[in-house]
């Protein structure tokens, strides 16, 4: 059986994590890839070197040039600005746009196969934007699945300014929303 290939775009902790975890499974042969020249590289190197250990037998590159991407059957977007004290939803739409805009339509040529998973805020509209921008049909362009959503639900969304037992209360906080 012929292993897939993956591409995580975005070497962060929730990047990092992903590609560790697909590799990890033994999912598929991943790419890393992040606009921070060795960010992905780095990364990379890590996951691999603990290989031995973690009996992982597939392999992790990093690069920060998107045409890595070529050939992928999975792309997962993790790249974007995290929202800072004081920044509406609004300047994180607007930068996070700039962002995944690009990335979504390069991976349109690069990939033209790939499922495609969005896990940058604001999620909906970047899942939006990816699947205007890529040109995928809709059943390729996904988001990530939140904290609320069966089966992963690991319980009421607690925290602050959330109250117990709210059924969207963890994609309110999520988003952005405050009620």
């Amino acid at each position: 059986m012929t292993i897939p290939r993956a591409t995580v775009i975005g070497a962060g902790q929730v990047g990092a994590t992903a590609a560790h975890l697909l590799a990890l499974k033994g999912l598929a042969h991943v790419t890393l890839i992040d606009v921070v020249e060795g960010l992905a590289q780095g990364k990379a190197l890590d996951i691999s070197q603990s290989a031995p250990v973690e009996g992982i037998r597939v392999s992790v590159t990093g690069t920060t040039n998107l045409d890595a991407a070529a050939g992928s059957q999975l792309v997962i977007i993790t790249a974007g600005l995290a929202r800072k004290p004081g920044m509406s939803r609004d300047d994180l739409l607007a930068a996070n746009a700039n962002i995944v805009g690009p990335i979504a339509e390069r991976i349109g040529r690069v990939a033209p196969n790939a499922i495609l998973i969005i896990v940058t805020n604001p999620l909906d509209v970047m899942v939006a934007l990816a699947l205007q921008r890529s040109g995928f049909p809709r059943h390729r362009v996904m988001p990530a699945p939140r904290r609320t959503d069966p089966p992963l639900d690991p319980g009421p969304a607690t925290g602050p300014g959330l109250r117990q037992n709210e059924p969207d209360a963890g994609w309110r906080k999520e988003e952005g929303h405050d009620g």
